[in-house]
C-alpha cells in the first residue's frame, strides 16, 4: 500500500544556497529533535522553537564531510555531541555555543581521518561517556566534558556504533561483521559475519537485536548468540534503516521512498513524497511516529 506522509512541520527556516537536505535526524525526548542538514547546519528544533548551534562545515558544504554525519544525544537528555566535517562537538541543549570541540590528529604516526559515528555508553566506570569511531580506524572515548577516556587503533573499526539494551556496551559493524565493544576496554566480541557488505544497521533496544541492511536484504540477528531471527528482501535504496522505540516496525529506504513495516514484513505501507527524495529516518523514543528528512530541508512525520 502507498500513503503520502503526514505533513506536521514546517519548511526548515533557513536560507539555502546548496545542498538543503536534511541528513540527519535525532529525537532528544517527545517534543525536541536534533536537525542536521547536508550543508553542515546543525539545529534544536521544538514547535516553533530552535536553537542553532555555532558550528563550522569549514566550507566544504559541496562535499560529504562539509554535512552533519552524526548526532548522539546523553541518557539524561541534558547533552548531545555532533560530528559536523571533520569536527566532533560537545553540545549544550540551551546555549548555541559548543561546549568542547575536536578534531583528531595524527595518531602513533597514522592520518586521523575525520569522526564517523558517534553514540552514548553509560559503563560502570566511563558513566555517560561518548563513543567514537573515525575513517581511519581510531575508537575513542570522551566524557560529556570533552575529556579524552581512552584511545586506540583498530584494522576494522566500526562505520556503525549505536548503544544497545545493555547500555554499557555499544554494538557496532564493520564492513562485514558485527561486534559487541566494551567501551571501558575497547575490545569487542564478534557477534556475526558476512560474506557481503554490511551497508547500515540499526539496534532493536527492547529486543537485544540488531538489524543490518546487507546487499539486496535486511536481516535481523540477536546480539546474545547471533542467530538470525527475520530476512526481508528490499529493494536498492539509501543504506537508511530504523527500529520503533518497541521493536514492532521497522522503517528503510527504498528507491527514492522509504517501507515501514512490522519486524515480520507484515502490514507493508510505503511512503512516497512526488519529487522529493527521502535522505534519513528516525523513530519517535516512546510512540510509533516516523521522522522523515527529506531533500528539500523539509520534514515529515508518519504515524499508522
Amino acid at each position: 500500500m502507498s500513503v503520502a506522509a503526514k505533513t506536521l512541520t514546517d519548511q526548515l527556516d533557513i536560507e539555502f544556497t546548496e545542498m538543503p537536505g536534511v541528513r540527519l535526524i535525532r529525537w532528544i525526548d517527545s517534543d525536541r529533535l536534533i536537525v542536521g542538514t547536508v550543508g553542515g547546519h546543525l539545529q534544536m528544533r521544538s514547535g516553533e522553537e530552535r536553537l542553532d548551534w555555532a558550528v563550522e562545515a569549514e566550507g566544504e558544504r559541496d562535499k560529504p564531510l562539509g554535512s552533519v554525519r552524526d548526532a548522539a544525544v546523553s541518557f539524561n537528555g541534558e547533552q548531545a555531541a555532533a560530528i559536523v566535517g571533520p569536527k566532533l562537538y560537545g553540545l549544550s541543549l540551551e546555549n548555541e555555543e559548543p561546549i568542547w570541540e575536536h578534531r583528531p590528529k595524527e595518531f602513533f604516526g597514522f592520518m586521523v581521518m575525520p569522526p564517523r559515528t558517534v553514540t552514548m555508553v553509560d559503563a560502570k566506570i566511563l558513566k555517560a561517556a561518548f563513543f567514537v569511531t573515525t575513517e581511519s580506524g581510531q575508537i575513542e572515548t570522551r566524557s560529556v566534558d570533552g575529556h579524552l577516556l581512552k584511545r586506540r587503533r583498530e584494522t576494522h573499526a566500526p562505520r556503525f556504533a549505536d548503544w544497545c539494551a545493555d547500555r554499557s556496551k555499544v554494538v557496532g559493524a564493520d564492513f562485514r561483521k558485527v561486534s559487541l565493544w566494551d567501551p571501558e576496554t575497547l575490545r569487542a566480541e564478534p557477534v556475526v559475519k558476512f560474506s557481503e557488505h554490511i551497508f547500515g544497521m540499526s539496534p532493536i533496544h527492547t529486543k537485544d537485536q540488531v538489524m543490518l541492511r546487507v546487499e539486496n536484504r535486511i536481516v535481523i540477528h540477536s546480539l546474545s548468540d547471533g542467530e538470525l531471527v527475520s530476512e526481508i528482501a528490499v529493494q536498492p535504496g539509501l543504506p537508511v534503516l530504523k527500529s520503533s522505540f518497541d521493536g514492532s516496525l521497522i522503517a528503510y529506504c527504498e528507491g527514492r521512498g522509504a517501507v515501514v513495516c512490522s519486524t515480520g514484513a507484515h502490514e507493508v505501507v510505503n511512503l512516497e513524497f512526488e519529487d522529493r527524495r527521502i535522505l534519513t529516518l528516525e523513530f519517535h523514543p516512546r510512540e510509533p511516529i516516523l521522522a522523515i528528512g527529506l531533500d528539500d530541508g523539509s520534514i515529515e512525520f508518519w504515524q499508522p
